[in-house]
């Protein structure tokens, strides 16, 4: 699926709303506020000065940051766990045919071809399992299909520790990790074929080419969490020093097409 999104490193640290990122256009604020409308959410719901918000900048940030609260508080089946130790989620027929509705509209069931290669930036989103190393084989295959030829290619990883069942798998690519950085390294290393030449607590760096390759440890931005998702765009963002106008690539699974899509390009 191929979406252009123009996002500043600021925006990319600050513009959240339910796990995914916004920019001032309002990508995919829309689709998520007429959902959460239809699972009971208004602006109704919150009193903006006791929340500390001015009225006047309703319905931008204090209104989206109600939103994403809203719907933690409604659609997160996790609660800070990981994704596959999530409960069921209990939902009526009409509110799962209106879910795929939207799912359909914003890009996340129908899949499409590249529209654009010139990419200043191939981007690996983390994941747990087998997911570092089927992602970064993705990654390769769009690289050497279309003649990609990055001059950054980046990993997204995280201190969050590797669990015992993931263990069998992870062992595969990368034998004793101990965190989801460390099985971002093993699936750079093992698919790229790369050795790495430098590494601290935070980053690795590799080089493949005329590419270079980091893989990231990023730090959570809030304490007693881990880090998610956001936090390792942030880091990124802290990292590479994007300049307006330049273009990436992000790959992860097909759950999160439009939010990182394999096939989705961003604008800095």
């Amino acid at each position: 699926m191929s979406h252009e999104r123009y996002l500043t490193p600021e925006a990319i640290k600050n513009e959240t709303i339910a796990g995914a990122e916004l920019n001032a256009e309002g990508f995919l604020y829309e689709d998520v506020r007429h959902l959460a409308g239809y699972f009971g959410f208004s602006k109704a719901h919150f009193n903006p000065s006791e929340a500390g918000y001015d009225p006047s900048t309703l319905p931008d940030w204090g209104y989206i940051k109600e939103l994403k609260k809203f719907s933690n508080e409604t659609w997160d089946f996790r609660g800070g766990k990981e994704r596959w130790e999530a409960v069921q989620a209990n939902m009526t027929p009409e509110q799962e045919a209106k879910i795929m509705e939207t799912a359909e509209r914003i890009g996340m069931v129908k899949e499409t071809d590249l529209e654009w290669t010139d990419f200043d930036a191939v981007i690996v989103v983390g994941g747990a399992g087998f997911t570092p190393k089927l992602r970064a084989e993705y990654a390769k295959e769009l690289i050497d299909k279309y003649g990609i030829n990055p001059p950054l290619l980046a990993f997204l990883g995280s201190p969050r520790e590797v669990t015992d069942n993931e263990r069998p798998r992870t062992d595969t690519y990368a034998p004793r990790a101990k965190t989801e950085y460390d099985l971002m390294r093993g699936a750079a290393e093992v698919v790229f074929g790369v050795s790495q030449k430098r590494a601290s607590e935070h980053i690795a760096e590799y080089e493949h080419g005329k590419s270079k390759i980091i893989v990231l440890n990023a730090p959570s931005s809030e304490i007693g969490r881990r880090s998610n998702t956001a936090d390792t765009y942030a880091f990124l963002a802290d990292q590479a020093e994007f300049k307006p106008g330049q273009h990436a690539l992000v790959v992860t699974t097909r759950i999160f097409v439009r939010r990182f899509s394999t096939s989705t390009h961003s604008g800095f």
